[in-house]
């Protein structure tokens, strides 16, 4: 860089008569040390051209500069002007040092310091300072050496305490220098950090900038008293025009007093720079907090009929802006957009994610929420924290609202009631430790409660099947004066069908049982006192209906065979869903991948004996060929993964129903259904199954079993074509409900039938009907 010019001498000028003020004076060499990076740089013109690739350990000491902390996919270091290698390369042009500097300077002594970042992490190298009041410029120029540009600047000014100032730069030209300039207020003498860095989005180093930095310049401006005067005129304005604000504020006594206060200063021809800031700074508080009294009294004016839907007070709920925008992040939570988290809301979620295997601790994201009305207040998320090295869900991960938290588990949504008393809330997701993935989205507040009674009931929704048969749910409030009654849709019955209202304001479980043949569909379970009624959204799949398994025998090793929930396949990633209704092969729901390589249905991990023989079993319907995988089987003796290749089924649901045998270096895995590296673009999945059949005599047709019956349709009627005399003939819904039940009389047997959905079972063997 250009070498810093020796300090201009302080100056103090006569300001019309008004105080004396500093002329403007670059403190660069008074605070901070290697502010060029030209001294001891690591990599010389003269050393061995090599490549300084990204890891977790290539973040080298800069003289004069402190690491905050190493990261993984990332390196940094100095480098002079001239010298021949690389910063993680990328292709063979992209990640070369600049040939010279901002200022033209190249060659031995004259350097800067490069930063490539990938995957969401952030390198910053910083200096501890003290700077006295006043008001200031942090300057730098930065060269982005590609292949994009990119890449998110950490410089900026971080005091001890109080409000940082951090670059807001995304980008950076590629092949160029380019500079900014960031402005910052010192009221008082304050310690802090002058910080250089950069981040980056959640994507590869490919698709990132490697940003060198060089001349940075820290500048002390002149103060006077336009801004003060600009501060006092609005405050005066503000005071004479008064607004309701809550009875007992005193907003507007310390509004005035502030007003008073600055005059003195702003009359003051001998006032410091320190006075005049400070003054500032004391009006711009008093007017922030009048507006808060404003808003706060509007609040409680207009949130009367409770419960009321508060959500828009929180900033950036489901994470469709950038992370920085209304939250603080600890530990490094980044935004993605795939849909590899099932309860995601909108295009983003926000997540952590390291290797399988490994445990997440030490994060926190929270957002501040101001000027509410004090009562009671419910905070809901939806979540998962989950270990995906065996499917489980360890916890250790808590939605937290003020002081309250709700303990978080597998894929679904979590609340947290919290009494708000000082008009201020905290909402947040606080990861202690965990898994070694964590997500979290669609944040939701409801003030609750004034005082008046409330009721809450959690989860918002219940989802049964053949599978889950039952489930509890949480009853909360308080305030009641009457006892609280539930009740449930045909088909589930609840343990408790009264609380009182000290075994609500304790909090009650409730256990909801499902008689495993009733289809529910958006049904409701009821709490009621009073005038208050609350309800969870019941569904219900009778899958048994539709599904015969291929043994009673034999534990299915496939957790949610119905695949009405996914939550349970833990190693899934991608587009990957539920579909619902007349898309799902039969009852509530099947599995769906949707896109060219676009997602995973993988189960958790299982021990596979080496000898072994595994039967899978389900009905498919994919558009392209998609496949199923056995991890670390090595079914065919050479590979660990065996893959069973599926073709294209062309729209239809088909059974599929093949063996494996683990070879003698099997292991443990998981087993999924996909299309990466296939032409697949839609894969539907329902009832899946694996079993151990080792020993178990077995015939395996990989064919469809239903082949033997086909469908026509005459008039208004449909024909079951291959029927035999006798046979016992059932039409069930998609939801599983029998519908009809004939017995064949001849190898034609004709059903009369509504327009629909159906499935047709004859013996054992299934059909799927659309008329």
């Amino acid at each position: 860089m250009r070498k810093i010019t020796s300090l201009i001498a302080s100056a103090f000028v006569l300001f019309a008569g008004a105080f004396s003020l500093q002329a403007q004076t670059d403190v660069t060499a008074t605070y901070l040390t290697n502010a060029g990076f030209d001294n001891s740089c690591n990599y010389l013109t003269t050393t061995t051209a090599s490549n300084l690739a990204s890891g977790s350990t290539n973040n080298q000491t800069i003289n004069g500069w402190t690491l905050t902390a190493s990261a993984a996919n990332t390196a940094s270091s100095t480098f002079e002007y001239g010298y021949a290698g690389t910063l993680n390369l990328s292709g063979t042009t992209y990640g070369f040092i600049p040939s010279q500097g901002y200022d033209g300077a190249t060659g031995s002594g004259h350097g800067a310091l490069g930063i490539s970042a990938a995957w969401s992490s952030t390198i910053t190298y910083y200096q501890n300072v003290t700077l006295p009041a006043g008001k200031y410029t942090l300057e730098y120029a930065a060269y982005n050496s590609g292949p994009a540009a990119a890449a998110y600047s950490k410089v900026g000014w971080v005091p001890s305490s109080g409000t940082s100032v951090i670059s807001s730069k995304t980008s950076f030209t590629q092949a160029a220098w380019s500079t900014e300039t960031l402005t910052f207020t010192v009221a008082s003498s304050t310690s802090g950090k002058i910080q250089i860095g950069v981040g980056s989005p959640n994507s590869g180093s490919g698709t990132v900038g490697r940003i060198f930095f060089d001349y940075v310049k820290l500048t002390l401006l002149p103060v006077d008293k336009t801004s003060l005067k600009q501060l006092k005129d609005s405050a005066t304005v503000m005071y004479n025009n008064p607004q309701p604000v809550p009875a007992s504020s005193t907003v507007y006594t310390d509004l005035n007093t502030t007003i008073a206060a600055a005059q003195v200063v702003y009359d003051n021809s001998s006032a410091t720079s320190e006075q005049v800031l400070g003054q500032e700074e004391a009006l711009k508080t008093a007017i922030t907090n009048v507006y808060g009294a404003i808003l706060l009294q509007s609040r409680i004016s207009t949130w009367t009929s409770l419960p009321y839907n508060a959500s828009s007070v929180i900033v950036n709920p489901s994470f469709e802006s950038d992370l920085a925008t209304g939250w603080t992040n600890v530990g490094s939570f980044v935004r993605q957009s795939n849909t590899s988290f099932t309860k995601k809301d909108g295009t983003n979620y926000v997540e952590k994610w390291i290797n399988s295997g490994s445990s997440l601790s030490g994060l926190k994201l929270s957002q501040v929420i101001k000027n509410l009305p004090n009562g009671i207040y419910l905070v809901t998320a939806s979540a998962m924290a989950t270990q995906q090295t065996g499917g489980t869900y360890p916890g250790g991960a808590f939605l937290y609202a003020n002081n309250q938290q709700t303990e978080v588990f597998s894929t679904n949504d979590y609340s947290v009631t919290t009494t708000v008393t000082n008009n201020t809330l905290e909402i947040g997701y606080n990861v202690v430790s965990t898994g070694n993935w964590v997500a979290i989205d669609n944040f939701r507040l409801s003030y609750i409660s004034d005082g008046s009674p409330y009721v809450v009931l959690t989860p918002g929704a219940l989802l049964f099947d053949g599978v889950n048969l039952s489930k509890t749910f949480n009853v909360s409030g308080g305030n009641l004066t009457s006892n609280l009654s539930l009740s449930a849709p045909t088909g589930i019955t609840l343990n408790k069908t009264s609380l009182t209202p000290a075994e609500v304001a304790a909090g009650s479980t409730v256990t909801a049982t499902f008689d495993g043949t009733t289809s529910i569909t958006a049904g409701s379970i009821s709490a009621t006192t009073g005038s208050v009624t609350r309800t969870i959204t019941v569904n219900a799949s009778a899958d048994a209906g539709c599904f015969t398994p291929l043994y009673t025998n034999l534990t299915n090793m496939i957790a949610n065979p119905y695949m009405n929930d996914l939550s349970v396949y833990t190693n899934s990633w991608g587009a990957t869903s539920v579909v619902t209704g007349s898309d799902a092969y039969c009852g509530y729901g099947a599995g769906k991948v949707t896109g060219a390589n676009g997602g995973s249905i993988t189960t958790s991990n299982y021990t596979w004996t080496p000898g072994h023989t595994y039967r899978m079993k389900a009905m498919i319907n994919t558009t392209g060929v998609f496949q199923f995988g056995f991890q670390n089987t090595y079914a065919d003796g050479t590979n660990a993964t065996y893959e069973q290749q599926l073709t294209s089924t062309d729209g239809v649901w088909q059974p599929v129903d093949f063996t494996i045998t683990a070879g003698t270096n099997a292991t443990s895995g998981f087993v999924y259904f996909n299309n990466w590296s296939r032409t697949g673009t839609l894969g539907l999945i329902d009832n899946w199954e694996l079993y151990d059949i080792t020993g178990v005599p077995t015939s395996v047709n990989s064919t469809d079993v239903a082949k033997s019956l086909t469908v026509s349709r005459i008039g208004d009627q449909i024909v079951l074509n291959g029927t035999q005399v006798g046979d016992d003939v059932k039409v069930y819904s998609v939801n599983g409900q029998l519908v009809q039940t004939v017995v064949a009389l001849s190898d034609a047997t004709s059903l009369n039938l509504k327009s629909g959905v159906y499935v047709i079972k004859v013996n054992d063997k299934v059909l799927k009907v659309v008329k």
